[in-house]
């Protein structure tokens, strides 16, 4: 092979994992784009939902203070003087009420169907707020630097990956009081994404993540820790690297955490990994606080 074929193949190997990053990158603005459309019509529905259940709320109440009016007349008729004076029709209907209130437990309908009420405002306010969340991560095109706010963007985040890490560990938050820093928003939600996702899945059976922000020498820190199966020490330094992945086939493409790194540098920050097979891993992104580190950020 000659010498200019051995200096042109780290270029196609480079040209090769820009353009996989390319395509990657297209393909998840198209489902950024997705997403947000998706959510937009999510809006609506849970809109109107949200708002019925509130007047269904409203006419449960009615109708549970009705209720209540019918046993206090039925009663003050069982007591009254005048009860055996009644024409047996009359009876007849009380005993009819009684009855039917007793074999459908009525009392306890009215008290589960509170709950479920309850229960279904508090689904569709949940839903309203993944909505929103997920528009926030997702909405395609707007890379402009602004100030962001990290502490709001983890909790936006954790709240999209809950699916992910719920049935996977027990995710304790510690947030510090932090400044605002300049920087993109969404990127850096797609990192702490990335890291959460690859922490729920190093995770057998069931564990827990640490999720702490901080100040620390001028920089806003955001660490993210499991207790999951840990990473080989000979494999750490190669983390970062595009098409890297320790997952099984099929289960990674190499790119999430190249993405990460790739973010964090171009918002001047550092991005480390601590890691003990068996204990867990440890990321640690470091951002600074400083305006002047983002006014020449690469868009």
């Amino acid at each position: 092979m000659s010498d200019g074929a051995c200096q042109s193949k780290p270029a196609a190997e480079r040209l090769a994992t820009y353009h996989a990053q390319l395509l990657h990158s297209e393909k998840m603005a198209a489902i950024g784009q997705l997403a947000a459309g998706v959510a937009h019509e999510i809006n609506n529905p849970t809109g109107f939902i949200g708002s019925n259940l509130k007047t269904l709320q409203n006419y449960q109440s009615k109708m549970t203070e009705l209720i209540g009016c019918y046993r206090d007349v039925v009663g003050k008729l069982r007591e009254s003087s005048c009860f055996a004076r009644l024409e047996p029709d009359i009876k007849n209907a009380l005993s009819h009420l009684e009855s039917f209130e007793r074999e459908n437990d009525i009392q306890y309908l009215m008290e589960d169907s509170i709950d479920l009420v309850k229960d279904c405002s508090e689904g569709a306010m949940r839903i309203k707020k993944i909505v929103s969340d997920l528009k926030a991560l997702a909405h395609p095109g707007d890379d402009r630097v602004r100030m962001a706010d990290v502490n709001k963007g983890l909790a936006s985040t954790l709240n999209v990956v809950q699916k992910e890490l719920k049935y996977k560990a027990v995710v304790r938050q510690e947030f510090g009081k932090i400044p605002m820093i300049w920087g993109y928003p969404q990127e850096l939600n797609q990192v702490f994404m990335n890291i959460l996702i690859n922490a729920a899945q190093a995770i057998e059976g069931r564990g827990h993540i640490l999720v702490r922000t901080r100040v620390a020498d001028d920089q806003v820190e955001v660490m993210i820790q499991d207790d999951g199966s840990g990473v080989a020490p000979e494999n750490i330094p190669r983390l970062f690297e595009p098409f890297f992945t320790t997952k099984a086939v099929g289960k990674g493409t190499g790119l999430g955490l190249h993405i990460a790194y790739d973010i964090v540098k171009k918002h001047r920050g550092t991005i480390e990994v601590r890691s003990e097979l068996g204990k867990g891993t440890a990321f640690t992104v470091r951002l600074p606080v400083s305006t002047e580190a983002h006014a020449d950020a690469v868009p």
